[in-house]
């Protein structure tokens, strides 16, 4: 710089430099944000179909099996038990089945029986309620005596 202020060759040659500069950042944001665009898109496909694979159990499983829970709530211990074949033509467990499937369960000891059998070797069962859970396998819980409606309602589920 000559003097006191910049000649013009001088502001010439700092706004080329700050015009660059400025031009450099620019790109690089654009294409950080590009980057953080296609990881964010990623992401959530990843969660998509994680959530969709997640959601259902297989139709083997919604069709066949059913799990015996040893107390009204979701988070209790709980059997599967699974029948041998379908006996309806639409291959669904009718909630008879359900229920005969999680009273031989509870029977055989297999859910919620923490004492040794009884005498006689059967355990004793409660009412039991057939509900559906969220991935479409039915539920089978001790009832306290309410509707089914009310019951499965309760516990967040549907009714079977």
């Amino acid at each position: 710089m000559s003097g006191q202020f910049p000649t013009d060759l001088e502001f010439d040659r700092m706004r080329q430099n700050l015009v660059g500069n400025a031009n450099a950042w620019e790109r690089k944001n654009a294409r950080t944000r590009k980057i953080a665009a296609i990881a964010a898109i990623g992401a959530v496909a990843l969660v998509g179909a994680g959530v969709a694979w997640v959601a259902l159990a297989s139709p083997e499983l919604r069709e066949n099996a059913v799990y015996c829970y040893s107390d009204a709530d979701q988070s209790s211990k709980f059997s599967t038990v699974v029948r041998g074949e379908a006996e309806v033509p639409d291959g669904s467990l009718p909630v008879a089945d359900a229920i005969e499937l999680c009273e031989a369960a509870w029977r055989a000891g297999a859910v919620g029986q923490p004492a040794p059998p009884p005498p006689d070797g059967d355990f004793p069962v409660p009412p039991l309620q057939a509900c559906v859970r969220l991935d479409g396998v039915t539920a089978v819980f001790p009832s306290d005596g309410s509707s089914t409606d009310e019951f499965c309602r309760d516990l967040g589920l549907r009714v079977k």
